[in-house]
């Protein structure tokens, strides 16, 4: 094979044939809101209870049929009728958890913005480098046991006897047994805060046909914005708050 007039030529390799240059694209990075446009899981106020730190582990299986509709779970036996409310309260926290780092803190969190080294000391545990792990003692003489982070799961350590320990903190995760604890109110909040973070970074990362979707994202923000007056509305009535305060008493008992 000759080389096109003008070009440069190819290598061949060691058998003739011709050996093809492939420039490699620079990696995208991504890009995310600033901090201080992010809202926290942990709000408190009136329509949204703290959440515990140390919540159990969520079990859907454990659930009686009313707790696996008002959570949102459903299965062939269960006879409890779901709402309409209930139904958009689904919708509404599937469209955030769409879009979750638009609104919410990276999780799980780095060392700096959580200490890893206090939660597992809870537990009786210590951090080791896996260059000091053959001759770290276990327990140490304070009566720690050992354990080593996973470099691909940040906040998730392995100890001597090989078992897993998730020490990222519950109460932060972007799930839906989090936003589900949440008033709906507060969600709308969240969605609509998402939305208009992920307009901003389409304006600087722009992309394939970002204009239209753009267009799109600003609809659903104006969409959301009625809903939730309309919502504010009805919590003001007698019927509203009534309802509310009854949604309020649930989400207590989480």
């Amino acid at each position: 094979m000759s080389n096109s007039p003008g070009g440069s030529p190819r290598s061949r390799s060691p058998r003739g044939s011709p050996k093809l240059e492939v420039e490699i694209p620079p990696l995208w990075e991504p890009v995310f809101p600033p901090k201080e446009k992010l809202l926290s899981l942990e709000e408190e106020g009136p329509s949204s209870p703290r959440l515990r730190f140390n919540m159990p582990a969520y079990n859907k299986q454990n659930l009686s049929p009313t707790s696996r509709a008002v959570d949102g779970w459903r299965a062939k036996n269960d006879t409890v009728p779901m709402s309409e409310e209930r139904k958009q309260k689904m919708a509404l926290i599937s469209d955030i958890l769409c879009r979750w780092w638009y609104v919410f803190p990276k999780w799980p969190p780095g060392p700096e913005e959580f200490d890893y080294a206090k939660a597992l000391r809870k537990l009786g545990y210590k951090e080791v480098p896996i260059s000091e792990w053959m001759n770290h003692q276990d327990p140490d003489p304070e009566g720690l046991k050992k354990v080593y982070q996973l470099g691909q799961f940040p906040g998730i350590f392995r100890n001597a006897q090989q078992e897993m320990l998730d020490m990222r903190p519950k109460n932060t995760c972007p799930c839906y047994a989090n936003l589900q604890r949440q008033d709906i109110t507060q969600l709308f909040k969240y969605a609509i805060r998402a939305y208009e973070n992920q307009i901003d970074v389409l304006y600087q990362v722009k992309g394939h046909k970002y204009q239209q979707l753009i267009e799109k994202l600003r609809k659903s923000v104006g969409d959301y914005k009625k809903m939730q007056a309309s919502m504010i509305k009805y919590y003001q009535s007698a019927e509203g708050k009534k309802a509310r305060n009854i949604e309020l008493e649930k989400l207590r008992k989480f």
